[in-house]
This record gives C-alpha cells, sequence and structure tokens, in this order.
C-alpha cells in the first residue's frame, strides 16, 4: 500500500494544513470561547484538519463526513481522544446537543439546492445548546471573475515522489461543476517512474447573504458575525473571496 491509495491522501499533501490553521486560528480559537461548552460538531470534516485543532484545545469533538473514504483517512491521520469520527450526511444529523457547530471548506454548496441548506441550518439550530454557535464558510460565488471558468494545475514535490493535480472550474448557472485530477509518480527506476492516478468530481451550489439571512431566520437564529475571509475582512459581495458566517442561538 502506498501513501497515496485514496483521493483522501492526495488532498492533504497538496493542501497546506499548517498555513490554513494559522490562517483561521483566531477566529476558530474565538468561536469555541464563545461557544457555552466544550461539545463540537465538525459537519463534513474532511481529513479532519478542524476536528483535531477543536480536539487540541480541549472540547470534545464529533467528526462527520459522508465519505466513508474521508473518514477512514482522518482516522488514521488524526487519531485523539476527544475525536469521535462518524461517517454521516450532513442532512442527518445525530439526535444529540452541541455548543459550536462547523461546516467549512465551502461544504455546505454540497448540498443540492437552497431549500436542502435551509433545512439543514434548522436542524442545527434544534440541536444548539442555548447561546450555541452554528459558524459555516462558503465560497463567494458573486465576486467579480467567479462567473467564468478557472484552470489550475499544481505540482507538488514530496518524499514519496511528485504529485500533479489539476483543477477545473466552470460555473453553469447557480452551481459550478469541479472536477480534479490527481496523478503521482512513484518508485523510480532508471528514470522510470510508476504512475498512479486519481479523480473527483463535485457539483457546488452558489450560495449568497440572502441564503444565510433566511436559513437563520427559519432556524430562529440569528447573524453574529460576518465576515468576507477568516482575516475578518468586511464581507463585500463583489470582491470577497469568501462568505464566512456565525449564526447564534439565544
Amino acid at each position: 500500500m502506498t501513501p497515496f491509495d485514496s483521493v483522501a491522501s492526495f488532498y492533504e499533501v497538496l493542501s497546506d494544513s499548517a498555513a490554513r490553521i494559522d490562517r483561521e486560528r483566531p477566529l476558530l480559537t474565538e468561536w469555541l470561547q464563545r461557544s457555552p461548552g466544550s461539545r463540537v460538531w465538525d459537519l463534513a470534516c474532511g481529513t479532519g484538519l478542524h476536528a483535531e485543532f477543536f480536539a487540541n484545545r480541549g472540547a470534545d469533538v464529533l467528526a462527520t463526513d459522508s465519505s466513508p473514504e474521508m473518514i477512514h483517512h482522518a482516522q488514521q491521520r488524526r487519531p485523539h481522544p476527544r475525536i469521535q469520527y462518524q461517517v454521516a450526511d450532513m442532512r442527518c444529523l445525530p439526535d444529540e446537543t452541541a455548543d459550536l457547530v462547523v461546516c467549512l471548506g465551502n461544504s455546505l454548496s454540497l448540498l443540492e439546492n437552497a431549500d436542502q441548506v435551509w433545512s439543514v441550518v434548522v436542524e442545527v439550530a434544534t440541536r444548539l445548546a442555548p447561546r450555541g454557535l452554528f459558524c459555516a464558510q462558503v465560497v463567494n460565488n458573486a465576486a467579480k471573475g467567479m462567473n467564468e471558468a478557472r484552470h489550475r494545475v499544481e505540482l507538488k514535490e514530496t518524499e514519496h515522489g511528485p504529485v500533479v493535480a489539476v483543477k477545473n472550474l466552470v460555473p453553469l448557472g447557480d452551481k459550478t461543476l469541479l472536477s480534479l485530477s490527481f496523478f503521482h509518480e512513484s518508485a523510480p527506476a532508471a528514470d522510470v517512474g510508476v504512475w498512479q492516478s486519481a479523480a473527483d468530481t463535485a457539483v457546488l451550489l452558489h450560495l449568497s447573504l440572502d441564503d444565510f439571512q433566511i436559513a437563520a431566520q427559519k432556524a430562529g437564529l440569528h447573524i453574529a458575525e460576518l465576515f468576507g475571509g477568516f482575516d475578518r475582512r468586511q464581507f463585500d459581495a463583489a470582491s470577497s473571496p469568501d462568505l464566512v458566517v456565525a449564526m447564534a442561538k439565544e
């Protein structure tokens, strides 16, 4: 078995996890400190990066993802006695109470339509403790240039050989079509390597501030914070790269 036997492994090696946590740490820390307790849910947890961050700060974390592959990778890569990993769709929440719920990395955009997003927010609200927070981050598709097709190629040298990622984003109406292809050269011998490949696709829903305002109203939450990025920049629909929303329960 090689280090790159799954798409999850490719995601891990091509992302700069340390730089991402450094960038997001101040806001993540504040959310945890403002929460009424230490029970955290990480919805669509992916590789477990945020689950590990909160667990290292004393939180008891339930980390769920609909991908068994991602959960397996997270369990292997980031085991922690305070993290419970579980394969689960964010539309089917456990019947428990949380003090802080996060859904980051544009994950809410993986839902099929705005009605499903509103439903998830409503369901989260029913499980939030009083003064609990539901914090989400999505890409701001209203920003300049986001309505154009984008193509990106990344090459990263690793101790196990080069990894190449090809990312294509094609906006189409109120959605963006995403395709990711990964290539890894391993076991080079006489300048001839063995290449592996893996691919992943997704349809990403374009979510707006209006969608979160409607969802919060339906759920009986109020928007406590609104930023255009984890650096706390003011949200501007025309220029902000992200939409970061913290919704609070009374």
